[in-house]
Parts: C-alpha cells; sequence; structure tokens
C-alpha cells in the first residue's frame, strides 16, 4: 500500500442486506495520513450516506485500531468505545438543510460540546500568562486602543435603534397605521441584521489581531532572557542544596547521591518500561482471543444466512468449533506469553489461522467424517488431533522477560554495592566561602528578576492609567449589549400580542417569525462579549489565573485555531448557514462532524450533487485540513472521474456489496484483476457474478500494493503470463554466489556443479564425464595416502 504504517484494520465483516444479499469485507486496511477511496461500480451496494456508519458500528465487528507511542511500539485497540472516539463520519447531504444559526456559533458550541480538559495544555497557558502577564496586556491594550473605537460605535447606535423603535412601535400602533408600522419593523430587521455583520466582525477582526499577538509572544518563549533567568535561578538554587548538603557531609558522598538518583531514575524508567510492555502486550493478546470469539458470532450470522444450504453450513460449522477451542487454547497460554512484541503475535495469529485452514482441510474433510454429520464428533476429533506448538512464542516471550529482569537487576546491585560501599573520605571539608558566593550571587539574581518584573509592572501602570477611557468603554459595551436585548426582547413582545388578535394574525405572523431570528442571532453571540469582558478583567484588574479562566481561554484559543487553519473569512463566519456559499457550508459542515480525537475519516458522497468542481474543490480542502491534523479519510463514491483525477493512495472496489478488489490507485486503474471491475472499467459486457459462496472466496496477494478477493477459478482464469511477468518484476533480494562458494565443506564430491557461463568451453558430455571420474579416482588416491601418512606410527 502507499504507506506502510497501518491505523485501522476491519476483518470478516458480514451483516445481510437487503434483497437477499448480505455486505462482507474480508479485509480492509487503511494505512496512517493516507487518501483513499471506496469506488462503488453498482447500484446495489448499500454503503452511502449513514449506512456504512452503520455497518462498521456494529458491536461485534472486528476492528482494530494502531497507535504508535514514543518506545515505537504498536498499541492495538479492539474495544468499540475508543476506536469510537477515533472515526468520525460525514455525509455530503448535511449542508442541505437550513440552518438560522451563524457559522462562529456554530463552531464555537461544537468546540464547547467536545472539548476535553487537557493539563499540559493548561499548564502551558498559566506559564506563558505568568510570565508574559505585562507584555500581554500592553499588546492587548494597544490593540484595544485601535479597534474599541468602532466596536463601541456600533454598539451605541445598534443601541439608539433599539431604543427609538421600542418607543415608536406602539404609538404607530396605536393609530391605526398598519403600512408605517409594517416599513418600520422590516426597516428596524435590516438595520439589526446590518449591525449584526458589522459587530461580529469587529469582534472576530479583534480576537484574531489578539490571537496572533499572543502566539508571537508564546512561540519566543523558550529563547526569551525571562525564561533563562528561571533557569539561572533554579540552577544556582540547585547549587547553594548541594554546598549546603557538601558543608554537612562531604564531596564524595554528595556525588555518590548524584549517582545513585541517576541509576534509580533509570531503574524507574526500565521497570516502566517492562510494566508498558507486558500490559500492552496482555492487551494484544486479548484482542488475538476477541478476534476469535467475534469471528464464530459473525459465522453464526453466516450460518444463519445459509441455513438452506448443507455443504455452507458444514464448512461454517467446523470453523466456529474449531474457532472456540483455540480461543480457549490461546486463552489457556496467556501467562505463558506476557512479553511478546506486536510482530510476534501477528506471526502467530497467521499460523493458528493457517493451521485453522489446514486443520479443516485434512482433518475435518467431508472423507474423514462420516455422511451423519455430528458436532459431538467434530468437537472430539478437535480436542483428540487438533495440536499448535506455542514453543517458539513461549520461548521468545520468556527471553524477552529474562533480558528486562537482568538488566534491572544488575542496576538494583549495582545500587547496593554503591550505596553499602565505605568511602575513604577523613574529615568534613569547608564550603563556607562557596556557599556565601552562591548565596549572594542567587539574591542577585533574584532582585534582578524582581527589579525587572517591578519595571514592567510601573510601566505597564503608566501606560494603563492614560487609558481609563477604554476600560469605560468596553464597560458600556456589555452594559448596552445587555440593554439592545432588552429592548429587543419588549419588540418581540409586543408583535407576540399582535399575533394573539385575530384582526393581526396574518399580518404579523411571518414578521414576528423574521425579527425573533435576526434577535436570536444577537443572543447566540453573548459569548463574544463575555471573552471581550475577560479580556478588560485580565487589563484592568486583579486576574487570577484560575483554571475555570483558563479553560475559558483554551476554549476560545481553539476557536480561533480552528478559523485560522480553515482560512474562514469574516463575511462568510458573520452570516446563518443557510446564506453562505455551498462551498463554505461543506468546509464548516466537515469541520462540525470532527470529534476531538479524531483520527479517521469516512466521507460519503451526494449523488444529488452534479457539480464535480465543487467535489473537487471539496477534496482538496479535506485534504489540507486531514495534512494539517494528521488525518486518514477516505471518500465513498460511485463516480469514476473523482477517484480517477483525484489524488488518492488507496481505492477499495466495491460490487454489490461485497469488496472485490484493493491496492494502490494506479495500479488498480492500469492492471484491474476481478473480471467484473476489469468489464466495467473498460465498458465492455458484464460479466456474470455468483455472489452466493462469496464469503468462502480468498484474498489473492496479486503484488505488495495490489490484491484481489475472487474465487479460485476465477484467479486461475487471470492472465498467467502477466503474473508471472508481475513475479519477475518484484525486487527479490538475490546474491550473486561464485562457483567455489557453492562446494560443499566435504572432500567429496557426489554433486557437480557447472558454471553456465563457461558451456561453451565444453567440448560434450563425454568430457564432463570423464573430468568427473577423473576427480573421483584422484580423490579416493588422495585419501588413501592421507590415512597411511597419519598412521604410519602404526606400521
Amino acid at each position: 500500500m502507499s504507506k506502510n504504517k497501518k491505523i485501522l484494520t476491519i476483518e470478516n465483516l458480514f451483516q445481510p442486506a437487503k434483497n437477499k444479499n448480505y455486505v462482507f469485507i474480508p479485509q480492509l486496511n487503511l494505512f496512517k495520513n493516507t487518501a483513499n477511496a471506496f469506488l462503488i461500480i453498482d447500484e446495489n451496494t448499500e454503503l452511502f450516506k449513514k449506512q456504512f456508519k452503520t455497518i462498521i458500528n456494529k458491536k461485534n465487528n472486528i476492528k482494530i485500531l494502531y497507535e504508535y507511542n514514543e518506545y515505537k511500539d504498536v498499541v492495538c485497540h479492539s474495544d468499540t468505545k475508543t476506536i469510537d472516539k477515533k472515526i468520525s463520519f460525514y455525509n455530503l447531504e448535511t449542508p442541505q438543510s437550513s440552518e438560522n444559526n451563524i457559522s462562529i456559533v456554530r463552531e464555537y458550541q461544537r468546540i464547547k460540546r467536545n472539548y476535553q480538559y487537557n493539563i499540559q495544555t493548561i499548564q502551558w497557558l498559566f506559564k506563558i500568562l505568568n510570565t508574559y502577564q505585562y507584555q500581554l496586556k500592553t499588546e492587548i491594550l494597544s490593540v484595544f486602543e485601535t479597534k474599541i473605537n468602532s466596536l463601541h460605535t456600533l454598539i451605541s447606535d445598534l443601541k439608539r435603534d433599539s431604543q427609538i423603535m421600542s418607543n415608536k412601535f406602539w404609538q404607530i400602533f396605536t393609530q391605526n397605521s398598519t403600512v408605517e408600522l409594517n416599513n418600520q419593523i422590516l426597516t428596524y430587521i435590516e438595520n439589526q441584521k446590518y449591525y449584526n455583520e458589522l459587530i461580529m466582525g469587529e469582534f472576530l477582526d479583534l480576537f484574531r489581531t489578539i490571537y496572533n499577538i499572543s502566539l508571537n509572544i508564546s512561540s519566543r518563549y523558550w529563547k526569551s532572557p525571562e525564561f533563562n533567568t528561571k533557569i539561572d535561578l533554579e540552577k544556582k538554587q540547585k547549587r547553594l542544596q548541594i554546598l549546603l548538603k557538601m558543608q554537612k557531609t562531604n564531596k564524595e558522598t554528595i556525588k555518590r547521591e548524584l549517582y545513585l538518583r541517576d541509576i534509580k531514575s533509570l531503574l524507574k524508567h526500565l521497570i516502566q518500561l517492562k510494566t508498558f510492555k507486558r500490559i500492552n502486550c496482555k492487551k494484544t493478546m486479548t484482542s488475538l482471543i476477541s478476534w476469535f470469539k467475534k469471528s464464530v458470532i459473525i459465522d453464526q450470522e453466516k450460518y444463519n444466512y445459509f441455513i438452506n444450504s448443507p455443504a455452507q453450513t458444514r464448512y461454517i460449522v467446523k470453523q466456529i468449533l474449531l474457532k472456540k477451542y483455540i480461543a480457549k487454547l490461546v486463552h489457556k497460554k496467556l501467562l505463558s506469553l506476557r512479553y511478546l512484541e506486536h510482530k510476534d503475535i501477528d506471526e502467530l495469529k497467521n499460523n493458528l489461522i493457517s493451521r485453522l485452514n489446514l486443520f479443516i482441510s485434512n482433518n475435518l474433510s467431508n472423507k474423514n467424517i462420516e455422511q451423519n454429520f455430528n458436532s459431538t464428533k467434530i468437537k472430539k476429533i478437535i480436542s483428540n488431533e487438533f495440536w499448535f506448538d506455542f514453543t517458539p512464542y513461549i520461548e521468545i516471550s520468556r527471553f524477552n522477560q529474562e533480558l528486562f529482569n537482568n538488566q534491572i537487576k544488575n542496576l538494583r546491585n549495582k545500587y547496593r554495592k554503591i550505596s553499602q560501599k565505605k568511602l575513604n573520605v577523613f574529615g568534613i571539608e569547608n564550603y563556607k566561602e562557596q556557599i556565601k558566593n552562591a548565596k549572594n550571587n542567587l539574591e542577585l539574581l533574584n532582585e534582578e528578576f524582581e527589579w525587572k518584573k517591578s519595571l514592567l509592572q510601573s510601566e505597564f501602570k503608566q501606560f494603563n492609567s492614560k487609558h481609563k477611557l477604554i476600560n469605560n468603554k468596553i464597560k458600556f459595551i456589555k452594559f448596552y449589549y445587555k440593554t439592545i436585548n432588552d429592548y429587543n426582547d419588549k419588540i418581540a413582545q409586543k408583535i407576540n400580542n399582535l399575533n394573539i388578535n385575530p384582526n393581526f394574525q396574518n399580518d404579523y405572523k411571518q414578521m414576528f417569525q423574521q425579527i425573533e431570528n435576526s434577535f436570536n442571532t444577537l443572543k447566540s453571540v453573548a459569548f463574544l462579549f463575555e471573552y471581550l469582558e475577560l479580556l478588560r478583567e485580565f487589563i484592568f484588574t486583579k486576574f487570577t489565573l484560575s483554571k475555570t479562566n483558563l479553560i475559558k481561554i483554551d476554549l476560545f484559543t481553539k476557536l480561533i485555531q480552528i478559523l485560522n487553519s480553515a482560512a474562514f473569512s469574516n463575511n462568510s463566519l458573520t452570516k446563518t448557514f443557510n446564506n453562505i456559499s455551498l462551498i463554505s457550508r461543506l468546509k464548516m459542515s466537515f469541520l462540525a462532524e470532527l470529534k476531538e480525537e479524531t483520527q479517521i475519516v469516512f466521507i460519503s458522497d451526494d449523488e444529488n450533487i452534479k457539480d464535480q468542481n465543487l467535489k473537487s474543490e471539496f477534496l482538496r480542502i479535506v485534504g489540507e485540513i486531514a495534512k494539517k491534523n494528521n488525518l486518514t479519510y477516505t471518500f465513498i463514491t460511485n463516480d469514476r472521474s473523482i477517484v480517477e483525477f483525484q489524488n488518492f493512495d488507496n481505492i477499495y472496489v466495491f460490487f454489490d456489496n461485497k469488496l472485490i478488489e484493493f491496492g494502490n490507485k494506479e495500479k488498480i486503474f492500469n492492471n484491474p484483476l476481478h473480471p467484473v471491475f476489469h468489464s466495467w472499467l473498460h465498458n465492455t459486457k458484464g460479466v456474470e457474478f455468483n455472489s452466493h459462496n462469496y464469503i468462502f472466496n480468498e484474498c489473492f496477494k496479486y503484488d505488495q500494493q495490489h490484491y484481489l478477493i475472487a474465487s479460485n477459478s476465477e484467479i486461475k482464469s487471470l492472465n498467467i503470463d502477466s503474473i508471472y511477468t508481475n513475479l519477475n518484476n518484484i525486487d527479490h533480494d538475490t546474491n550473486e554466489n561464485l562457483i567455489n562458494e557453492l562446494e560443499t565443506y566435504s572432500n567429496t564430491k557426489e554433486t557437480m556443479i557447472v558454471d553456465l557461463n563457461l558451456i561453451d568451453q565444453i567440448q560434450s558430455s563425454q568430457t564432463m564425464t570423464w573430468e568427473y571420474n577423473m576427480s573421483k579416482i584422484n580423490d579416493d588416491e588422495a585419501i588413501n595416502t592421507a590415512l597411511i601418512d597419519q598412521n604410519s606410527d602404526a606400521y
């Protein structure tokens, strides 16, 4: 396949479908950071919309998620809950529905809904805000100085309009001026929409500017003078602590303590690694047992499907009974297989499956079992005759365990010997002068640090004192926002009262809906005003870096990050979802479906969207998002042109709800193997497809990046010359050997080796025979001579 690190495996997926059909995927591997496509080449396959999600979310499906840790170990997850957190589904029909929420509100609600507390992120925020609080305050205040006036003006104007409308409303109504009332309300709705977009645009511009400034300051943290000063302080504090200890004991004792501390740290790391290996092995072995158990459940579903086919049901029963026995067998060996690596368990699984198939074809063949098919007799044969050699794997596990144990034992012995060793030190050395210097240096550095901090604080206070008006304006913005909502509630209530009146119900019902939508839009962005107030408190008050405040900041930072990474314009974010372009809706709704821990995304095509350019642009955007966030995505479609001309790494071909061929896109399109796919690709007459026994078909590996799932007869009917040509093109690890390297280590030459490059120099086969016989005579004489020489003393 295109990439070599697997991220998800789906095996032996079987599910009954409509029209007495079934979905079957024997094996499907998705690889990390790849773009994939499911190409559906018929009309019966049920993988579109939410159908594929329903299929793979089934509890008893065999799914394995692979993760790679810092030790380069493969961690396997087979539990459904963990896998579901990592997979997201998206349907292109999602943005077709009309929504009144504006885009930024949808994004914020999604992030808030999926937010997960991360202690490392919170600690990092605390460090940055604590270290650069005055620099940040100064920079944010400078941004307020240039941008807050326009926001204050807009809010003031909207508040004035709301107040005027509220006062005029009942006066116009009492004069029975219906036309004027309609005009006033419609004008107010338009003004409200106009101001809403302008206000939210100003907010986004303000917050994005502050975010970029904060990002720039935080990126300099590791190289900043503040950070270096903190490091120097920590170094000097540790040096002082060591000197104080040395004054009470001696230098050699401290050296030993430090050395023992390093050994202890290494020992702790080794024990943790050993524990991780054991837990990871147990998890992977449990996943292997679960594979057999789930496979039994799937086989039982197959049995129910093929209940009227005796030959098929017999084979399935054999598989069920044997898989149950193997699951029990592996479970008994768990304690002996606690330290296997992932590659060893993978090899064990393949060998068990091979042994299973071999046992069914030999020991449980129809020739060996009488016509009276009896499951009790099969169980007895399995228990008496099935055998698998676990010894190599037990030895590997024991070797890995002993390796850890020996390393841990050596470190513990080393620690004990050094700690018990007597030091050849007499008396206590005097470090008073060095302690005095260390204390002075520490005090000077500490005072310098505090002085710089107080200097920044005093500079900020002077700067802050000149901008008290900004503080008041932000307070007024919050107050005006509350006032506007109060006026809007009054206006909405008055219009609603008109709806109750039977004389006006038809005239104002639609108008009430419009004005309610407009008012709700402004209410929905209350979180923008809350964050503005949070920034005001950070600058002008004693702001505490509490967990609650840090989580609020982290939440809003994630929102701005997504808006910037997805390159959303202010114009698209301030409109309602059903009033922006379709490509923007696709983009936003796609982001809205992504979970917090998403690693894999399945996207279902919409046949109603005929615009190829739109789909191509959407896939380009998805590709960019996937690249930035390390996602693996799969596009499910029946559109050949999309799959053929987009940058997909791998494709999986489905026909009649079955996976028939998969691998590298270029190889599959250039050399289609399956007769059905070949005829579809070349628009030739359709080939008959026998789906009844498809679950018994084999996965044929054509080459490293091309696989075919078909019956033996179909595989044999392929172009044999093409297969052999392909096999010859596969790189093999071969070495050229000389003739003398191929000779045996003994003196006997019963096998003659001939260099075919020198065949022209050989006269005839008679010459070869003569040379061979002569060599035999010479060898016999040499052996006899050697025996006489070696035993001459005996005579």
